[in-house]
């Protein structure tokens, strides 16, 4: 199988956040990524990447989804006066 890049450009002033991807795997039920605490305590942090690895939690048919992801999150800031 092979890999599969995706990239969003996100540009928030200040607003709730929610990191949240969906499972690639058509067949699962209830699953995906939630990386919003990774991403947040690590912007909290003023950090500029963030990279990590999460596993579904769903559900195909009576397993649990073997799908997992790795992400890259590169943060930039601005000084507001």
């Amino acid at each position: 199988m092979g890999s599969v890049t995706y990239q969003k450009h996100v540009m928030v002033g200040s607003a709730p956040a929610l990191f949240v991807l969906n499972c690639g795997d058509e067949r699962c039920q209830d699953g995906g990524h939630d990386i919003t605490n990774v991403v947040m305590s690590s912007l909290r942090a003023r950090e500029t990447l963030v990279k990590g690895e999460h596993a579904c939690d769903g559900r195909t048919g009576t397993a649990s989804c073997t799908r997992r992801i790795t992400f890259e999150v590169v943060a930039t800031y601005e000084l507001v006066n």
